[in-house]
């Protein structure tokens, strides 16, 4: 009896370590797999449609997007028409391009409904810094604000607290949407994960007439340009910052968590725990609090009585960060001694509050 349950609990063990490992080989692969999702719908300028036009990369090696966006999956047509690309054509298409489909998954809808129209239509032009316009200006001929200009300014007021300015690249396949304006149409603008830099998509409700003309999903590229503290020259282990050590650079992040600090508040004054070369971000895990004065260690004391600059030698009574309010004494005699407070202005240095002893 005994020996039986051994044997039926081992096999059981076997059995879950066979499934424990199946599942992590399955994640494994799973994290190496390029997602793509085919659109609904999509309108395109031209004669032909390709796989940038109807695919969406959620999750994919650039490498493959840029290989495969050119693939062509209709061409040869005669717009305006409406044609329909279906799931198995954009894999058979995929398949020509010689991607290996054990890498790749595609989701989305079955098929999507591709509306082609003419080629002669103005394209918005895109002024430095990625945000469209048409004519320039970021209004149609007529006076209308742009779709584009529309989205834009919806994605800078989800980053305005962060004091950078978005920069946006629209999808190949949104040229046409973004090309509408507002008069004759109305748009309702959602955000998916709101507030994230990298690609996303843009939830668009087109009215016209108070009708509902389509909803259709715009895929975007956010990037944030940001001033941030860099370092002014190299910074050595143990040094204390000053503010002509820092400076501010603007610089284009993929990823909010790479945007460091736009302001020196918080970094003068502290120690630097690890070497930061020259141009390097510098943010607060570079840095570590310290006192600057101690208590009872000798100070300089720093005043002005009218015109003229004082500086004498005391004791701090208290310690103190950069910034902090301390209690010094000075004067050698009993008779003479006085405490004064003042506040910490560097490594042993305290300026008195008052101005003067």
């Amino acid at each position: 009896m005994k020996s039986e349950r051994f044997r039926t609990r081992a096999a059981a063990c076997f059995l879950l370590a066979a499934v424990i490992g199946a599942a992590l080989a399955d994640e494994l692969i799973q994290q190496d797999v390029s997602r793509l999702k085919l659109r609904s719908a999509v309108l395109v300028r031209g004669s032909r449609v390709t796989l940038a036009d109807v695919l969406l990369a959620t999750k994919a090696d650039p490498r493959l997007m840029s290989e495969i966006s050119d693939t062509p999956l209709l061409s040869g047509l005669t717009p305006p028409m409406r044609t329909r690309v279906t799931h198995a054509q954009v894999t058979e298409a995929l398949v020509k391009a010689g991607v290996n489909m054990s890498r790749v998954l595609i989701g989305g809808s079955l098929s999507c409904a591709v509306e082609l129209e003419p080629l002669e239509r103005a394209r918005p032009k895109v002024k430095p810094g990625g945000r469209p316009t048409v004519n320039g200006t970021g209004k149609s001929a007529g006076g209308g604000a742009t779709l584009a200009v529309l989205l834009n300014d919806h994605i800078a007021a989800e980053f305005a607290s962060l004091g950078g300015e978005p920069q946006v690249e629209f999808e190949r396949g949104a040229e046409a949407f973004i090309e509408l304006t507002s008069p004759p149409f109305d748009f309702s603008i959602r955000s998916q994960r709101s507030g994230r830099l990298g690609v996303r998509e843009m939830m668009v409700i087109i009215r016209r007439d108070g009708r509902v003309q389509r909803t259709v999903r715009i895929g975007v590229r956010i990037r944030l340009a940001r001033r941030v503290v860099v370092a002014a020259k190299a910074l050595n282990v143990g040094t204390f910052v000053r503010r002509g050590d820092l400076e501010l650079e603007e610089r284009i992040f993929d990823r909010l968590a790479d945007a460091g600090l736009n302001d020196f508040s918080s970094l003068i004054g502290k120690q630097i725990k690890r070497y930061i070369p020259v141009s390097r971000q510098v943010t607060d895990a570079d840095v570590k609090s310290v006192d600057l004065v101690k208590r009872s260690r000798p100070v300089t004391v720093v005043g002005t009585s009218g015109n003229i600059s004082v500086r004498l030698t005391g004791v701090a009574l208290d310690s103190g960060d950069l910034g902090d309010s301390v209690r010094v004494r000075i004067g050698d005699s009993r008779k003479d001694r006085r405490v004064l407070r003042g506040v910490v202005s560097g490594v042993g240095t305290v300026r008195l509050e008052g101005g003067g002893p």
